[in-house]
């Protein structure tokens, strides 16, 4: 499988989201943001970041606009839970996986007339736990406020994120500090998007083992998800192996280096990206998983004869 070209417009399940949470700026991650930038993928249910300070005023947005509250489901095919003894132990046990994704996000479902979308949930995620380099954002006014019991307040409408319609023009995509914009949509590029998952990696080894440094096996389901999403970045978008050596963290270079970058390929090799059901069958294709020719060098050569 091949990457596909970037997107030049927004995603339109995200865009239902984002819409509802305006002006509020609203930053696409996970799934959608990979594949929004090429990666081959499913759009998986989708995760939002906002701003720290946006959270509550995105949480109560949503509902407002008729999403619906909700919790992760992760609940395996029916024909598999008739087997289990305790179905509902396994389910604690696969959730369990996920305990500091579930601990900061909001849930929730589509609303009715989005049936395209109904068996997706979407996640809220404050920036805190995302860890997207965010970019300067010209707004005139303080951040949105929360809601509270007493009565709502609710500063984001007073928030000018039309960015400078002039530049942005009605909803059309334009590049802002590395990250492609639609009104108040926010597609991070890969050097963002990297550095994001990377560094949310690190945080999570640390509440798992309680200290980067420290090298004993642990497992944590959000961990996976994490490495699989940096592995299609650095696979299908040619992401480098000194990607992050800008970073100031030096556990997010450390880990990138061990994982994917020049420490792996110190003991590996350089990354092999020709695309084949069996790397060495000689039956690998002329061009790699970023969509580049591959050189005659690089070709793969074939063995014995021919059938």
């Amino acid at each position: 499988m091949f990457r596909h070209p970037r997107m030049t417009e927004p995603i339109r399940a995200v865009s239902d989201v984002t819409n509802a949470l305006k002006p509020i700026p609203a930053f696409v991650w996970g799934q959608p943001a990979i594949g929004y930038l090429g990666t081959p993928t499913l759009l998986g249910h989708p995760h939002i970041v906002v701003r720290d300070e946006d959270f509550d005023s995105a949480v109560q947005k949503l509902v407002d606009a008729g999403f619906p509250p909700s919790t992760p489901r992760r609940t395996p095919a029916p024909e598999v839970l008739q087997t289990l003894r305790d179905p509902q132990r396994a389910i604690d046990r696969i959730n369990a996986g996920y305990k500091s994704l579930d601990g900061v996000s909001r849930v929730f479902e589509y609303p009715e007339h989005f049936q395209s979308f109904r068996s997706e949930r979407i996640f809220l995620v404050p920036n805190s736990f995302a860890h997207l380099p965010l970019p300067p954002l010209p707004l005139n006014t303080a951040p949105a406020v929360a809601h509270t019991k007493e009565g709502r307040t609710d500063n984001a409408g007073q928030q000018n994120l039309a960015i400078d319609n002039a530049l942005q023009g009605a909803g059309k995509l334009y590049n802002y500090h590395g990250y492609d914009v639609f009104d108040n949509s926010f597609y991070p590029r890969e050097s963002a998007i990297v550095e994001s998952f990377v560094t949310a990696a690190v945080d999570e080894i640390k509440r798992v083992r309680g200290d980067f440094n420290v090298y004993e096996d642990y497992f944590s389901s959000w961990d996976e998800v994490l490495r699989s999403w940096v592995a299609l970045v650095v696979g299908y978008l040619d992401v480098q192996k000194d990607a992050l050596d800008h970073c100031k963290n030096k556990h997010v270079v450390t880990w990138y280096s061990k994982n994917f970058g020049k420490d792996w390929e110190e003991r590996y090799g350089t990354l092999d990206r020709r695309v084949a059901k069996r790397l060495g069958s000689g039956k690998e294709f002329a061009y790699d998983m970023t969509g580049k020719k591959l050189k005659e060098n690089e070709m793969p050569r074939m063995h014995g004869k021919e059938n």
